[in-house]
């Protein structure tokens, strides 16, 4: 190294009128010398203030000099790193050893010493920095390595290096650099490392100059690449989703040129299974260069596959169930709609609008309903936000909707920062409870009519009434039949007849009965008479008494509909008996027609059900294939056909029959639907195997049939009956 020079007096530098050219050029050399020492020493100053080695390596030398040690990170008398420690052929002379802190340290040593003092897992690295610099491939390199102390122990070290000089063929001959002790921000940085994985989130580095990306804390199920040495152009377009590239590009693209100085976006990354991840990246621009542009970008990546698969499930159940689901910023005001109910008013103001936007769109009666349930739940004095109100139409109508909400989100001080909930259209449920509240209106009105004449009848009759009432208050209590309507317009056209020819033969026995009374009183009565009157008399009495006995039975037919009257217990049984049981009556009448029985059941089901329901179920499909499908002249063929379907039993009862078309076909199970009313039919047995079947075995019919095909009725009950279906 140069010595620092003495300065000689002031005087000595003039020139005098005597001294030549040649005198005056050595003087300004000799000045400009003293200069570029200053400026060294200078330089060599601010390396020290600044920790910071400057080194050099000679590449035809192959080795490396220095101009002094870097301190350890750690104590208050740290350790010095020994650079020279291996040097062979220090610089300068023993005095340059004692030198003060203003004279720098100068050495130099071979490159496989240095090597030596690097540990063992970075040695590769160095290398290869080194060797890009050398082989011309870069102009300028950075590695990050461990070296060893003197005293043992290691410390991280930073180098930097660019080259310094060319030959005359453009090859590099010299290679200068930095050196910087790093250790206590390694630490730090381990320290923040540890955090991000805590928080599940990665820290990520672009340095623009190099086209490069740096990961800490790399996240386990993202796809990993060699982030140290491909351009980082190329790592995104090889683990960015081609859909995402662009639009990614683009943000990269104005923060590097200063459009921008942070950003948000959530994109997709390939994972290590090929798959796609949805990740949600922070950044910033910093280190701004000559021209105030950022050089690089420093962010977090947070693996949110999770969160947008649920929130994916969340939509397609929003979709399913039809609710509009609504976030609040209480600080804010605002709200944040997802999921959208067509047709309101609001909806041109678009996803996010204001809370005042929303009131101005509530029925006036409903608004104070809506502050209270809010101003409640934000102060903690309900559960959750439940109201029923009237919403603005795009058309100007008014549509009900129901919401449910609660405060999700909550400051330090416990004051209410937002809420969330669903918003469901019940447009169509208010206007069934109308139309159901106009119907059991009409319904009690015709009740008390119809109850009012039946009274009036007479005296034997008030008892079936009673029982019609009571058989009237069970179906509307129950809420099982899903046309109450016509159900009672049936009640009624049945019971009719049989009231109607009842209150006649009363009124024709009444009558003659005052005839006769008339006619003894006048003393015109005799044998023949007294005979015909009471033949009359007594044909009038039973016209009554039958008239009566057929509003009897079709009471006792009506309360067969509610089949979870009986009280039977539910037991362990073989289908094929219970076949067999439900058959056997049918046999006199399979033999007189010629008709053909086919039955195929597993003599291993078994059923834990209701044995009565079961078999009154099957015996009226028999019967009913016998009543209506058979066809003049032609043997009738029925097969009953069982399969286990796992935790289910299907039944399949089928024949080759008359058939149906389909308007009969849609009816088969309506109540008091019948195609022969004349021959006394109720039109209630289809109706009641129905109900036996959804309701007191918990299962499932269906009915196929084509005229002149037959029918096929498909039964499918669990093996084993809920305890809440009896």
């Amino acid at each position: 190294m140069n010595k620092h020079r003495a300065h000689e007096p002031q005087g000595a530098n003039r020139r005098t009128s005597a001294e030549t050219p040649g005198d005056a050029r050595v003087e300004a050399l000799q000045a400009r010398i003293v200069e570029l020492e200053e400026r060294e020493r200078r330089l060599r100053l601010s390396v020290l203030a600044s920790d910071d080695e400057i080194w050099e390596y000679a590449i035809a030398e192959d080795r490396i000099a220095f101009e002094h040690e870097i301190a350890g990170a750690e104590g208050d008398s740290p350790a010095r790193i020994d650079l020279a420690e291996s040097a062979s052929t220090p610089r300068g002379n023993a005095a340059d050893t004692a030198t003060p802190p203003s004279t720098l340290v100068r050495g130099q040593v071979s490159v496989a010493d240095f090597l030596a003092t690097i540990h063992p897992d970075h040695r590769t690295a160095f290398l290869a920095t080194l060797a890009a610099m050398k082989e011309g491939r870069s102009a300028f390199e950075e590695v990050t390595i461990r070296r060893q102390r003197r005293g043992g122990g290691w410390v991280w070290v930073q180098l930097r290096g660019r080259v310094g000089a060319r030959d005359d063929a453009g090859k590099p001959v010299l290679i200068v650099g930095s050196a910087r002790d790093i250790t206590r921000m390694r630490h730090n940085a381990d320290r923040l490392r540890l955090a991000l994985k805590a928080a599940g989130e990665e820290l990520w580095e672009f340095d623009f100059t190099r086209n490069r990306i740096w990961r800490e804390n790399a996240l386990d199920r993202q796809a990993t690449a060699d982030y140290e040495h491909a351009p980082a152009t190329e790592v995104f377009t090889r683990l960015c989703h081609p859909d995402d590239v662009t639009r990614i590009h683009r943000i990269y693209t104005d923060l590097r040129w200063g459009k921008a100085t942070e950003f948000h976006a959530v994109y997709r990354s390939r994972g290590v299974a090929g798959d796609w991840r949805w990740m949600d990246s922070h950044g910033c621009a910093v280190d701004p260069d000559d021209h105030g542009l950022p050089t690089r970008i420093i962010g977090t990546n947070r693996d949110i596959t999770e969160l947008k698969e649920g929130e994916a499930r969340l939509r397609t159940v929003l979709w399913g169930s039809g609710a509009e689901l609504w976030d609040v910023d209480l600080t804010a005001g605002t709200i944040h709609r997802s999921h959208v109910l067509p047709g309101l008013k609001i909806n041109v103001l678009g996803e996010t609008i204001r809370f005042a936007d929303l009131m101005g769109a509530v029925a006036p009666e409903h608004a104070l309903a809506i502050r209270e349930g809010m101003v409640a739940q934000v102060k903690g004095l309900s559960e959750k936000l439940e109201v029923w109100f009237r919403l603005e139409t795009d058309e100007g109508g008014w549509r009900w909707v129901h919401t449910h909400g609660t405060v999700t989100e909550r400051d330090a001080d416990g004051r209410a920062r937002r809420m969330a909930g669903t918003l469901h259209d019940v447009s169509a449920m208010k206007k069934i409870e109308d139309e159901l509240r106009v119907l059991n209106e009409q319904l009690e009105q015709r009740v008390a009519q119809r109850t009012a004449e039946l009274t009036r009848a007479n005296a034997e009759l008030g008892q079936t009434i009673a029982r019609l009432d009571e058989t009237r208050a069970q179906l509307v209590e129950s809420e099982k039949m899903a046309s109450l309507g016509a159900l009672v317009a049936g009640v009624s056209h049945e019971i009719n007849t049989p009231l109607g020819v009842g209150i006649t033969g009363a009124s024709q026995l009444l009558e003659e009965i005052e005839a006769l009374e008339r006619e003894l009183a006048e003393g015109r009565l005799d044998a023949d008479g007294l005979g015909e009157r009471t033949a009359l008399m007594r044909e009038c009495g039973q016209l009554v008494q039958r008239s009566l006995l057929r509003a009897d039975k079709l009471v006792r037919s009506f309360k067969q509909v509610e089949v979870r009257q009986s009280s039977e217990p539910a037991q362990t049984l073989a289908l094929a008996d219970v076949i067999a049981a439900a058959v056997r009556p049918f046999a006199g009448s399979l033999a007189q027609g010629s008709h053909a029985l086919a039955i195929d059941c597993p003599p291993t089901l078994e059923l834990e059900t209701y044995a009565g329901a079961l078999q009154q179920v099957l015996t009226a499909l028999l019967a009913n294939s016998l009543e209506h499908a058979i066809v003049p002249g032609k043997s009738l063929a029925i097969a009953i056909r069982a399969v286990d379907a796992g935790t289910e039993a299907r039944i399949e009862l089928a024949d080759d029959g008359a058939g149906m078309p389909r308007d009969v076909l849609l009816r088969i199970f309506d109540p008091f639907f019948t195609t022969r009313r004349g021959s006394g039919s109720l039109g209630l047995g289809m109706h009641i195997v129905y109900n036996l079947v959804t309701q007191r075995l918990a299962g499932r019919i269906a009915c196929e049939s084509t005229p002149g095909a037959g029918a096929r009725f498909s039964i499918r009950i669990p093996k084993r009956v809920p305890a809440a279906a009896g």
